[in-house]
């Protein structure tokens, strides 16, 4: 129950950093492009890098890795984690699994954007 508890607490403080940042950003740059995502997920994936070296160099407690990395930066923007898996493969040599692992990410997201927004219209109507 505590780790749902920690997970919960930085899910919310990992959301509302999304949307201060995201709407920071958005309001000083020209419209058309999503900086603030990009902008939101850039930052996730650098603050889960730091964060995944100090795990591998100081053997960080779970409760702490439950909080910032699965709450707040998993609240903050998914993005860092599908970063840190591909940069993993690639690391390995595994360069065909984590182009086949990118590839197939953004075409099944942008695809089940439009499936779930045909369903809408469908429940809709």
């Amino acid at each position: 129950m505590k780790a749902i508890l920690f997970v919960g607490f930085g899910g919310f403080i990992g959301a509302v950093s999304r949307y201060l940042t995201s709407g920071i950003v958005t309001r000083f740059v020209q419209h058309g492009f999503p900086w603030g995502t990009l902008v939101v997920n850039f930052l996730g994936c650098i603050l889960l890098g730091i964060f995944t070296g100090f795990i591998l160099e100081k053997n960080v407690s779970w409760p702490l890795h439950e909080f910032f990395v699965i709450g707040v930066l998993g609240g903050f923007t998914t993005f860092s984690a599908f970063g840190l898996e591909t940069f993993q493969m690639l690391k390995t040599g595994a360069l065909e699994t984590a182009a086949v692992y990118v590839v197939i990410s953004l075409a099944t997201g942008v695809t089940a954007i439009g499936i779930g927004l045909l369903l809408s219209r469908n429940l809709i109507n």
